[in-house]
């Protein structure tokens, strides 16, 4: 209500046309990709998974001839030709997959190998979300006064830290420390998540600022998606083999861990990219 009564129009209205064809195509596309993308549990010699990723890499392709033809664009495709954006988008977007991907596999290793309550599985994300949720201010000061470095690379560097110490601890980790490391983890995350998406926004000249924020919202909705398919996919790959299923539970997480520790590694580095492209076009 607060909203409605004090947001005021203060551009002219512009009716410009919708470009339906090339909204089908790359709705179909984001479809087949989400129920193709589903069936990787099945293993990699699934066909429907290769299928549906072949119909999908058919049809992305088709979206961008149609984009380049024509005059009513649904997103302009020149913010990919911006290589430091590309490197910030990458961050983001894996950022969201282990936000997500760690937000699935920790309830469920708390609840399975620890034999807790699912409300204690649930509960032994909060205190990092809160603690988070306060400094997230904080934080973006931090990039308002120092640059995006200092958050940036300092943020991954805890996503490393708590992703390598879930590893080392994986097969035995007490619920009292998948608290404290899920907390190094978010604030880590929230240090530089948020922050990303407004350096890559500086990135992009104004009339193209709405299509890279329609490339970022729609993009972390499935990096999170594909963070859950996978980081469930490694875990019911080895709760699949014989032996005790706590036990199997702990050692699958604990390859989840490692993916997640080799994916801050890459984060870094494309910061780094990031960074050094930016001072190559100063």
């Amino acid at each position: 209500i607060i909203g409605a009564l004090s947001i005021e129009q203060y551009h002219e209205k512009k009716h410009p046309s919708f470009d339906w064809v090339s909204y089908f195509v790359i709705a179909a596309a984001m479809i087949i990709f989400n129920l193709g993308f589903n069936r990787i549990s099945n293993g990699f010699g699934d066909p429907y998974f290769w299928i549906s990723m072949a119909v999908v890499a058919a049809l992305v392709f088709l979206f961008i001839k149609l984009s380049k033809k024509s005059k009513k664009k649904l997103i302009n495709l020149d913010i990919f030709k911006n290589k430091p954006f590309v490197f910030a988008m990458i961050s983001y977007l894996l950022l969201q997959f282990i936000n997500i991907g760690t937000s699935f596999v920790l309830p469920n290793y708390v609840q399975i190998v620890n034999h807790e309550s699912s409300l204690i599985g649930g509960l032994v994300l909060l205190p990092g979300c809160i603690l988070s949720g306060f400094l997230n201010p904080w934080f973006g000061h931090i990039y308002d006064q120092k640059g995006p470095k200092l958050p940036f690379l300092t943020g991954t560097i805890f996503c490393f830290t708590a992703s390598i110490l879930f590893t080392i601890f994986g097969l035995n980790i007490s619920t009292v420390m998948v608290g404290v490391f899920y907390g190094i983890m978010i604030i880590g995350r929230q240090m530089a998540f948020n922050n990303t998406m407004a350096e890559a926004s500086k990135l992009q000249p104004d009339e193209l600022h709405t299509d890279a924020t329609a490339v970022f919202q729609t993009g972390q909705q499935y990096a999170g998606s594909i963070g859950t398919t996978v980081m469930a996919t490694i875990i019911s790959a080895w709760q699949k083999k014989p032996g005790n299923y706590s036990v199997l539970t702990a050692q699958g997480s604990q390859v989840a861990f490692l993916v997640m520790s080799i994916i801050s590694v890459i984060i870094f580095l494309s910061y780094l990219n990031l960074f050094r492209l930016e001072a190559r076009n100063k």
